[in-house]
This record gives structure tokens, C-alpha cells and sequence, in this order.
């Protein structure tokens, strides 16, 4: 029994104490601030304090005689005054809230407490009970309360990671750093050491930057998951006041996506450098090849050493034909080489066409011989399959990177120990079928299923950013095609390419030339920036008047003076002016003259030349020169002068 109120029979037995003492406690209750009522032992109300008064608009004479009931609202459970009466009749103090009402109507939150009276036989003879009004508090706190979960609900829909960590060891985490760290729930983190969820080269550095770093020090780590793999993020970390103390609150940004676009960008970069540079280098080389193959054939042919594959030429003349035939097979080898650096140029282009497998494959194979030749002795068995309509660039793209893969799954050094095998043949439903297999150790089988996964690679870091086989797979889908592989531990592996044959609607490949009957007599003009190129020319159309200008400006003023030729041989890209801007300028003065125009190039590397040649009608020579092509668009030009 805890009464706040004793009265005993010996302070009842002497009256001036006990109305001393009564004086007193009314008083004192009088004086509290906080609102008093005092009710009987059947609950009636007893007397009031002026607190009371004011707070519940009820005068004493009011309430006097009445039960504390009037002051009931609804929103008081009946089971709060259940247990208020349980306890207060058992002679214990009751405390707790409840919704009262005002006279006006009005209602507040009361706290409440209600303490027993005991009488002489230790029954409760009154009950005196307190009256705070806790409305504003409790609205307060009701607000507190939303705003803390409305902070947390923001947390926990956050996109980024957000981890408390006390002490270094973790107290809360979000869904997004469970996710970020393969995690179920916070319960699975809560009290681990912070350093355990990042890679062990990261744990230090973390560490340090929690220790020592100002205030919103930025951080890339990479997050260990369970399963041992990683993701990197960005982490920002604050100290901050929790639950009366200091924590960290660390924000980490998952920018794994975003590195790997960055790398993908990055070697696509490289892939748009490589390209502009193999199309300048062919550019450069086929002016000088061009010098070289006609100045061989023209030797040749005047020293009487124009006929080939006489063995048993005498003497000198046979030391000269085998030094003229070695430095035409070197020549040639180089004009193989430009021309595969010349596809490899436009692979980000799609111009589509017929094409033939073998010839691809040989292109992407002379591209990457020198990965192969150390690693691996390369089978070629081509058989019997249908071209297909594609661009040959963006397909030799394809079998490099096969090519390369497959060699570099072997070691270096042991080619007679090792094959790389290319087959072609014709699928059961009319496709055109590669395959490029290795004997090399094989792909695991967990990660097979993976491989054409974009930046998914097995390979150490600066050797490869796993875009190679995603890329050859986005190409074989855009052609209508499917890329497959076969793989055993121990076994190699087997890419299969299989796509679909070019139709009867697919444009025809540009065929070599035929040899088209000789015209003589035409009056040439020859533009080329290179002198050597105009003495060439005079050399192998010396059956016509050629006039040589080695800047496109000259050759346009001659056409303003009124000159007028049956073609002009005009170099595509050249200093200042070029043939595309000459041919524009033609138009505008000359129509006639610009429809003669033979554009001869050692490679179109511009957007505006490339665009250029896909619209244009105009005959177009490659360096270097063939002088059956060369024949072929002269024959094409002149036979329209009648």
C-alpha cells in the first residue's frame, strides 16, 4: 500500500492538531498547480482546487457530490478505467492517460494519478488524483514520432547505401546497403566490424578515413558480398548525435555501372582512335604502295622482265626477275595488310553487302596473326557456306575477337603444342556456320553461362574489360544470327557463329572489274597532291592527253577559263581543297564536268568523304591502282562522249 494520505486515530483524538493538519494539506492543495480532486471512498467528488477549475471550467460547487465521470470523453478506452479502479481499491497508486473533456466540450490528454486515502482499518476511505494536461507534450511527441518516420522511410527509400556504424561495427543499415552487400536483413549486419564489408585492400583506408579524415571525406571502395563478389562505391561519411552519443553515418553511391560504362567508353574510345588511325595510316601508305607497284611494273616492263615465271633466264637477268618478283610479293603483302586495316577502319559502320566468310575470316586472322603465331598452329578448314549480308567490317570485328581470345587462352611459346581451329559450312537450315575453337584448359562451368554478360571478364585487370564477346554477340543479333559456345575443363572451348545467307533482295558485291576496251585519245585532267602520283598517271594512261595540277584550286580555275575534259582523275582527300568541295564546285559551274569525275582515294576517312561516296554516282579508284579498275571507270566516263 503506498497512501499519499494517512490520517490516524491519535491526530482525530486531538482536535486543534488534526484541524492544524487539515489546514495545512488544504493548503497545500490548494497551491498546486496542477489540477486536484479529492473524492470519497464511493468516488464522489469530495473538493476540487482552483487548478482544476480553470482547467476543466467546472466551479467546486459544480463538481462537489459528483463522480469524476463528467469529465469522461469516448476516446478513452474502457479498459483504462477497468484497471484504474483495479488498482486504486487494491490500495495502490494509479498512473496513467486518458482523454478528458472539458466543460465546453473541448478534450485534452490527462495524465493521471490517483492515490488511495487509507482509513483506521487500512481500507480506502478517499482518493486524491492529479490532473496534468500532457496535450501539447503529446502532440509534440506525436510529431516527433512522425518525423522520425518520416525520416526513416526517406532513409530506407533512399538509392543510395546508409549504414550507422558505432565503434566500428554496424548498428543500422537500409534495404539499399543490404542489397548493395547481399544481405537479408539488418540483423544480418548489426554488430559486424565495418572492415569485414569491404575488399581487404579497401579495409585500411576505410579505417583511416573514419578516424582521421574531415568531415565528408570521400572514399571508393568495393563492397564484399557473401557470394565473393564486389561492388564499387563511393562512400560519404559524417559523425553525427544518435541516441545520446556519437555514431558515423556512412552514404555509399554503388557506381559500379557507371566505372564499367566509363571503361566501355573508354575502349570505345580507343576502338573510334584505332579505327581513324588504321584509316590514316592506309591513306598515307597507299600513296607511296601506288608508287611502288607501278614503278616496279614499269621497270620491269622495260628492261624486257615483264613476263613472269621464266626459271631458266640466264645470268643477270635472272638475279634482276627474282629481285623485281620478291620486292612485287613484298608490295603485295603490304597492299593485303592496308586493305585489312582499311576494313577494320569502317567496322563502326554498317554498310552491308554479300559477303563472303573465308575472306573476312582471312582478313581478321592476318589482324591478329601475330597473337596466334606464339601460341598456337591455326587449321583453316573452309567449306562449302552461302555469303551472308553484312557489313565486313563490323563481321571481321567478330572473328578478331575470337581469334584472340582463343589464342590467349593458351600459353605463349608452345604454338607446336597447341591448335586454333576456323571452320566454315552451310547449317541444316541454309546458314552460314564459323566456328573458331581452341584446345586451351576450357571455360569453368559456373561461369559459362556468364561470358556474354557486358564487362564480365575472367581476365587479369589491363588485359581485357569484358566488352569483347558482348559486342560480337550484339553484332551476330543485329545481322539476325546467334553466337554459341561449347566448353569442357580441360577441352577447350568452341565459339559457333551461325547467320543467316544473304537473299535474292541483298545488293550484289561490287565485282573487280572486267577489262574494258582501251579509249584513246581523251583529254585527262589528273588532280593529286602528290607529284609522283601525276608522273604515275601519265605513265599508265599514256595513250591519252593527261594534264597534271597538283592542287584542286588550279584545276578549278582551269574549268572557270573555260577548259573543258572528257575525266577528270581527281584525289579524294587532299590539303585545302579536296575532290568532294572541287566536285561541289563543279556542279555549280560545270554540271557536265563534275559528272566526269573519277574520284581515286587511299581511304575515305572523314564523315563527310564517307557520306559522300555513298551517294555519289561518280566512278571511284582505290590506291593502290589497279589498272584494270583504273581502265574499267575510264571506259565507264568516256563511253559517254557520243
Amino acid at each position: 500500500m503506498n497512501p499519499v494520505l494517512r490520517l490516524t486515530v491519535e491526530d482525530l483524538a486531538r482536535p486543534e492538531m488534526a484541524e492544524a493538519v487539515l489546514r495545512l494539506q488544504a493548503a497545500a492543495l490548494a497551491a498546486v498547480a496542477d489540477p486536484v480532486a479529492v473524492t470519497d471512498g464511493s468516488g464522489r467528488i469530495l473538493w476540487t482546487n482552483p487548478a482544476f477549475s480553470d482547467q476543466n471550467g467546472y466551479g467546486p460547487d459544480e463538481v462537489r457530490g459528483r463522480r469524476p465521470s463528467l469529465l469522461k470523453s469516448e476516446r478513452t478506452d474502457p479498459s483504462v478505467y477497468e484497471a484504474l479502479w483495479r488498482e486504486i481499491l487494491a490500495g495502490r497508486v494509479f498512473r496513467g492517460e486518458l482523454v478528458n473533456r472539458r466543460r465546453d466540450g473541448s478534450e485534452y490528454v490527462a495524465s493521471l494519478t490517483v492515490a488511495p486515502v487509507a482509513g483506521e482499518g487500512g481500507a480506502p476511505v478517499a482518493f486524491v488524483s492529479t490532473h496534468r494536461d500532457v496535450t501539447v507534450q503529446r502532440e509534440a511527441e506525436a510529431r516527433l514520432r512522425r518525423s522520425e518516420e518520416s525520416i526513416r522511410a526517406i532513409v530506407e527509400q533512399l538509392p543510395d547505401a546508409i549504414v550507422l556504424h558505432r565503434d566500428g561495427r554496424v548498428i543500422y543499415a537500409n534495404p539499399r546497403a543490404l542489397a548493395d552487400l547481399g544481405r537479408a536483413a539488418t540483423a544480418d549486419l548489426r554488430g559486424l566490424p565495418l572492415r569485414e564489408l569491404v575488399h581487404p585492400d579497401d579495409a585500411a583506408r576505410l579505417t583511416e578515413t573514419t578516424r582521421s579524415a574531415p568531415p565528408g571525406a570521400s572514399l571508393e571502395v568495393r563492397f564484399l558480398r557473401p557470394d565473393g563478389t564486389t561492388r564499387t562505391a563511393e562512400l560519404l561519411t559524417l559523425p553525427i548525435a544518435f541516441e545520446g552519443g556519437q555514431v558515423f553515418l556512412s552514404a555509399a553511391r554503388d557506381v559500379t555501372e557507371r566505372k564499367a560504362l566509363h571503361a566501355r567508353m573508354m575502349q570505345l574510345d580507343r576502338a573510334i582512335a584505332v579505327g581513324t588511325l588504321a584509316a590514316g595510316v592506309a591513306h598515307e601508305i597507299n600513296n607511296p604502295l601506288t608508287f611502288v607497284l607501278s614503278n616496279l611494273d614499269f621497270a620491269a616492263a622495260r628492261t624486257g622482265l615483264g613476263a613472269r615465271g621464266a626459271a631458266d633466264d640466264p645470268g643477270e637477268d635472272a638475279e634482276l626477275r627474282q629481285l623485281i618478283e620478291e620486292a612485287r610479293g613484298g608490295a603485295a603483302r603490304i597492299r593485303a595488310i592496308v586493305k585489312d586495316l582499311s576494313l577494320f577502319s569502317r567496322s563502326d559502320r554498317d554498310d552491308r553487302e554479300p559477303t563472303d566468310l573465308p575472306s573476312v575470316i582471312d582478313a581478321a586472322v592476318g589482324l591478329c596473326w601475330n597473337e596466334i603465331r606464339h601460341r598456337a598452329r591455326l587449321v583453316k578448314r573452309y567449306g562449302d557456306a552461302p555469303k551472308v549480308f553484312a557489313d565486313p567490317g563490323r563481321l571481321a570485328q567478330i572473328f578478331v575477337n575470337l581469334l584472340v581470345n582463343a589464342a590467349q587462352a593458351l600459353p605463349a611459346g608452345q604454338a607446336e603444342a597447341h591448335q586454333i581451329e576456323i571452320a566454315t559450312s552451310t547449317g541444316s537450315d541454309g546458314a552460314a556456320i564459323a566456328v573458331v575453337r581452341d584446345d586451351g584448359a576450357g571455360i569453368p562451368p559456373e561461369i559459362l553461362p556468364r561470358i556474354f554478360e557486358p564487362f564480365f571478364t575472367t581476365k587479369p585487370v589491363g588485359q581485357g574489360t569484358g566488352l569483347g564477346l558482348g559486342i560480337c554477340q550484339g553484332i551476330v543479333r543485329s545481322l539476325g544470327g546467334e553466337i554459341s559456345v561449347s566448353s569442357r575443363p580441360g577441352e577447350g572451348a568452341s565459339f559457333c557463329v551461325s547467320l543467316p545467307p544473304a537473299g535474292p533482295e541483298a545488293r550484289a558485291v561490287r565485282a573487280p572489274a572486267e577489262p574494258a576496251p582501251r579509249l584513246a585519245g581523251a583529254r585527262l585532267l589528273v588532280v593529286d597532291d602528290e607529284e609522283v602520283m601525276g608522273r604515275i598517271f601519265v605513265r599508265l594512261l599514256s595513250d591519252h592527253a593527261v594534264t597534271v595540277e597538283t592542287a584542286a584550286a588550279a584545276a578549278l580555275a582551269r574549268i572557270e577559263r573555260g577548259e573543258r575534259y572528257d575525266a577528270i582523275l581527281c584525289d579524294l582527300m587532299m590539303p585545302k581543297m579536296g575532290g568532294v568541295e572541287l566536285h561541289e564546285r563543279l556542279r555549280a559551274i560545270a554540271p557536265e564536268q563534275a559528272a566526269r569525275m573519277i574520284f581515286v582515294t587511299g581511304g575515305a576517312f572523314t564523315p563527310e568523304a564517307v557520306a559522300f561516296l555513298a551517294q555519289s554516282e561518280n566512278p571511284r579508284v582505290d590506291k593502290p591502282i589497279s589498272e584494270g579498275d583504273l581502265a574499267a571507270a575510264l571506259h565507264t566516263v568516256l563511253a559517254r562522249r557520243g
